[in-house]
């Protein structure tokens, strides 16, 4: 090893054995780190179904797709070291590549498929394949459920099916003999025209997806789902319920974007009852809502619904009451709102708002000031909670003797003094 390597007689570090030892090693080393790949020099997409129950790693001849090209599913696509094989058919979502193709959002890099319908034995279901640029679908799906992708009927395109930029709308037959219950299907978009399940493809994607296969149709997703302000920590939730189909119905499943049950939506067990008051709420919070039927029998459950456009909470809103005390009479009025003290001697005001109270002492009487509560001493009230006000009024003594004396109207901080 290395016995090209020749060391002069004043040499006075390592053996020669030692050294070649070291510079073998680091030789060694630098492939592993730089120059391997389980699937070449290249960049390179992986699948992440299970494996080795499907072929995935590089080792047992999993999809992969060298990566440069602008054709790829989805919005992007990124680099991964080998295939990522996870239970969920997950993995390249939840591993993020140092390289990556396109736009990628906090979903990951598989998001180039989407069902429209269920997944139904004996009948069609339709997905949505969103292309970056025109390629060729190769797309496999175990109805058999026996771990491979090679039994008949599983290939759902025969001969392919070319693709163009944009959303493409596609349906397939699911065979009656169908297993049903939790499976996985793989989908490859690449140039190179219609390819295996197996292998490698010189541009394009490979994305796997664990898919649901059902016996019969499962309820359809409620739809018009809506909120409408009602209180300041309420909202009123309305949706109308769709088809039922084999659902046996249990309940609606009603929650917000934090996928919080809110107060007020537990226990929705009639399916008539497709309304509910959210409460607990924040005051002047925007809240959106989604729907689910949830089913007794198993698999039978809606989709979410679509969520509602997001409507607030009205604004938190506090009591300003005025109260009067004193020998003399007078009124008191709000510069907002609809007091006049006299008659209204309360009203209601959104958080934050400023509120001038004036005291009219009737003829014979003079305003002597405020009291009550903190923030009512000059007239102004700034509202952050409920305030309870006191305007007094005294009466002169003299004033039953002689009538016509001028009254006095005090405004802000016009107290009388004397």
């Amino acid at each position: 090893m290395l016995n090209f390597i020749s060391i002069s007689s004043d040499y006075r570090g390592p053996t020669p054995l030692c050294l070649q030892l070291i510079l073998g090693w680091f030789f060694i080393c630098f492939n592993l780190l730089f120059c391997y790949s389980p699937a070449g020099a290249s960049v390179i997409d992986s699948g992440d179904a299970p494996d080795p129950t499907f072929p995935t790693l590089y080792a047992n001849n999993g999809a992969n797709h060298i990566l440069g090209g602008s054709a790829y599913l989805g919005s992007c696509v990124d680099a991964d070291l080998d295939g990522q094989p996870t239970a969920g058919a997950d993995g390249d979502d939840t591993a993020a590549g140092s390289t990556v193709y396109g736009t990628c959002t906090a979903a990951g890099d598989e998001d180039g498929v989407s069902f429209t319908t269920a997944v139904v034995a004996g009948s069609t279901a339709d997905i949505d394949i969103l292309a970056n640029s025109s390629c060729m679908l190769s797309a496999w799906i175990d109805f058999a459920g026996d771990g491979d992708w090679d039994d008949p009927g599983e290939e759902l395109f025969s001969g392919g099916r070319a693709l163009t930029s944009g959303i493409n709308r596609l349906s397939f037959f699911v065979p009656a003999g169908a297993v049903t219950g939790t499976t996985y299907g793989r989908f490859r978009c690449t140039t190179d025209g219609v390819v295996s399940f197996t292998g490698q493809a010189s541009d394009g994607e490979v994305e796997d997806y664990e898919i649901m296969i059902f016996s019969s149709i499962p309820a359809s997703a409620p739809t018009s789902v809506t909120a409408s302000s009602s209180t300041t920590t309420s909202l009123i939730v309305s949706w109308t319920p769709g088809n039922a189909n084999g659902c046996l119905f249990a309940s609606w499943n009603v929650r917000d974007a934090g996928n919080i049950v809110p107060t007020g939506c537990f226990n929705l067990t009639s399916r008539a009852g497709n309304s509910c008051t959210a409460t607990g709420l924040s005051p002047d919070t925007e809240y959106r809502f989604t729907v689910q039927e949830v089913c007794t029998n198993t698999g039978q459950n809606s989709p979410v619904s679509e969520p509602s456009d997001p409507v607030a909470t009205l604004p938190q809103s506090w009591l300003l009451a005025v109260k009067k005390t004193g020998t003399g009479k007078g009124r008191v009025t709000s510069d907002q709102g609809a007091i006049d003290c006299g008659e209204k001697c309360f009203d209601t005001y959104a958080d934050g708002t400023e509120v001038t109270l004036t005291a009219i002492p009737e003829e014979g009487s003079t305003f002597s000031g405020w009291s009550g509560d903190a923030g009512c001493q000059d007239g102004v009230i700034a509202l952050s909670q409920d305030i309870d006000c006191t305007a007094g009024f005294r009466r002169f003594p003299w004033s039953t003797f002689l009538p016509g004396i001028v009254n006095r109207s005090e405004k802000v901080g016009e107290n009388d003094s004397n």
